[in-house]
């Protein structure tokens, strides 16, 4: 399962994995320990870097490939 680190639960959401196996997520808020004005200074509202899973039977597993951060959607 993809999900955030406990110390930045709002970094990103709406993870999809597509059919080559990339996963795409956007990424929302930095977590800082400001005021509300401030974290939400840190609102990111843009695409994260690509993930890229691998199959092996009933395992997924994240990939090391570097090539799915330089994969742009559609591609």
């Amino acid at each position: 399962m993809i999900g955030n680190p406990s110390a930045q639960p709002d970094q990103a959401y709406a993870w999809m994995v597509l059919t080559d196996l990339r996963v795409v997520s956007f990424v929302n808020y930095r977590t800082t320990d400001a005021d509300a004005e401030l974290t939400r200074s840190h609102f990111g509202g843009t695409i994260a870097p690509f993930l890229r899973l691998t199959l092996n039977g009933t395992v997924s597993k994240l990939s090391a490939s570097a090539d799915a951060a330089r994969c742009s959607p559609g591609r």
